[in-house]
């Protein structure tokens, strides 16, 4: 299997882990990793839900599933906590994963 091939596979995986996590809590796919970006986290939490976020993206096999992908993020809040995010002018890793999004 190539390295694209895992990469795809690998993002199969945590939409699938995502959902089920959702499904017993009652929630939407992906309303934790997006509340790690909340300014009551510290800076690596909201930092590594970022990277993930942004893996994610780029990893998405589809366009179609990559639109899907961003609308559910809308859907939570996504662009709202990014806009509290892009405040954040003293973490360089942080920065460069907004620059990435």
């Amino acid at each position: 299997m190539s390295s694209k091939e895992n990469g795809t596979a690998g993002h199969g995986y945590i939409m699938k882990a995502a959902t089920s996590f959702a499904r017993r809590k009652n929630k939407s796919p992906f309303t934790e990793l997006v509340n790690c970006l909340n300014p009551k986290w510290n800076d690596d939490i909201r930092y590594y839900a970022l990277q993930l976020i942004n893996c994610l993206i780029v990893k998405c096999p589809s366009e179609k599933k990559l639109a899907q992908f961003l609308a559910r993020l809308e859907n939570i809040g996504l662009y709202s906590e990014l806009q509290t995010m892009s405040t954040i002018k003293n973490n360089p890793k942080i920065l460069a994963q907004l620059q990435n999004f």
